[in-house]
């Protein structure tokens, strides 16, 4: 039962966008994907063990109603504010409070990696047959199309891991595969964002594992992403409307490159008629506004109507208090709605599941498949990092990456798993 719990959690979770896209209210999604992991509590014979991160869940929670209330908008909206932080929390919780056999665990893992890849065919079909739109999404969402960017990115330091330590290149260009997702959305930060995240893991990897830099996975590494930065080189002239307007398709290779990269500093500091446009000038006039407020937007934001309210037309639908039009990351959708508390609260959350992986990893003999998953965990609490403070909110907003990364997490902290990761062992659930 509880095996069919997750699947059909996980299933929902990867199809809502069709699934809104053909009728289904939002409103049903929402309340399944809140109602699927309680499931695991009432599925308890005995006394449920508690993983790490509780108490920041719990502190996450309150410090929302706190904003919520303070802020005019009552108990309710709080709630809805911390939902993605909970739902994701109660995978781990069921995960940490569950057993799945070898086989049981194979089963789901095909089930994840099946609509993973259902998400490239998708953005295929979109490229070739539909017209690309950025909201559109897969079968995940048709109105966010950051999750463009996160969502490959994420996907990719699980097929990195892979890479790592099964020294197989084909996994080093699965994982690239998903950049397809981000194309189909026109989304330009995943030229950056992909290789930042490969060379941040693969340092990261050479540290902890206390690797020589000059062996034949950095030659294989190095010779492939010459060949992904080729590929990007040109894809770029139809990269997105924006890049298709600079005429790039005449330049050459180092020309397209310096093109772009001219074009990505400029956007990203842009400020027009007052408002802020692009990430970093909006991370900047958001540190400014609250720090020189009064203490008490700076403890409890300006609620959730300050994003609600928020477009992306000057003068329509623009935050006027700060004059924000454009580029909310994750840290600064936490500071503009419920204040900088709450945005120190999701960073120890993470770090505290982060450390506790951390600690394992270095203490327990895992076999492949325990190193490639424990590994791919710690790393995709860079791309936490990454999204959370420079890109946008999608890792822990709308539940298709927190709850994963959670669930991954879970399988990794839960001491009932331990001896699958570190011996073969045959059993049915």
């Amino acid at each position: 039962m509880r095996q069919f719990i997750l699947i059909s959690f996980i299933i929902l979770l990867y199809t809502q966008g069709i699934g809104t896209r053909n009728g289904i209210p939002g409103a049903i999604y929402n309340g399944l994907l809140f109602i699927l992991p309680l499931g695991f509590l009432f599925l308890r014979n005995k006394r449920p063990v508690i993983p790490p991160g509780l108490f920041f869940v719990l502190l996450y929670l309150i410090w929302a109603i706190l904003s919520s209330v303070y802020n005019g908008e009552g108990v309710l909206l709080g709630i809805m504010f911390s939902r993605y932080l909970i739902i994701g929390y109660l995978v781990l919780f069921a995960t940490f409070n569950s057993y799945f056999s070898k086989n049981s665990l194979k089963r789901i893992l095909k089930i994840i990696f099946f609509l993973f890849f259902v998400q490239i065919i998708t953005a295929i079909i979109e490229i070739l047959i539909l017209e690309r739109a950025e909201s559109i999404v897969g079968t995940m969402t048709s109105g966010s199309g950051g999750l463009a960017t996160t969502f490959p990115m994420f996907a990719f330091s699980l097929f990195f891991s892979a890479f790592l330590f099964l020294k197989k290149l084909k996994y080093l260009l699965i994982g690239i595969s998903f950049m397809v997702i981000g194309y189909a959305s026109g989304k330009l930060g995943i030229y950056f964002l992909i290789p930042s995240l490969a060379f941040i893991g693969y340092a990261f990897y050479l540290w902890i594992d206390k690797r020589p830099i000059l062996n034949k996975q950095t030659l294989s590494m190095l010779i492939g992403f010459s060949l992904i930065m080729v590929l990007i080189v040109f894809v770029l002239p139809s990269a997105d409307k924006r890049t298709e307007n600079l005429n790039m398709s005449n330049l050459s290779l180092l020309e397209r490159i310096d093109t772009f990269v001219s074009f990505a500093e400029k956007g990203e500091s842009m400020v027009v008629d007052g408002y802020t446009i692009s990430r970093s000038s909006t991370s900047e006039r958001i540190i400014k506004e609250t720090f020189k407020r009064a203490p008490d937007v700076f403890l409890f934001g300006h609620g959730f109507s300050a994003y609600q309210a928020m477009g992306q037309t000057l003068g329509k639908g623009a935050f006027e208090k700060y004059k924000i039009v454009y580029g909310i990351t994750g840290w600064s959708y936490d500071a503009l709605v419920i204040g900088w508390p709450g945005v120190l609260i999701h960073l120890l959350f993470f770090l505290s599941i982060f450390k506790k992986t951390l600690k394992i990893y270095r203490e327990s003999t895992f076999n492949t498949l325990g190193k490639t998953l424990s590994f791919a965990c710690l790393l995709n609490f860079f791309t936490f990092l990454i999204n959370y403070f420079f890109y946008n909110f999608n890792f822990t907003v709308g539940g298709w990456v927190i709850c994963m990364h959670l669930f991954f997490s879970g399988l990794i902290l839960a001491p009932q798993y331990r001896a699958l990761f570190i011996k073969n062992i045959t059993s049915n659930e």
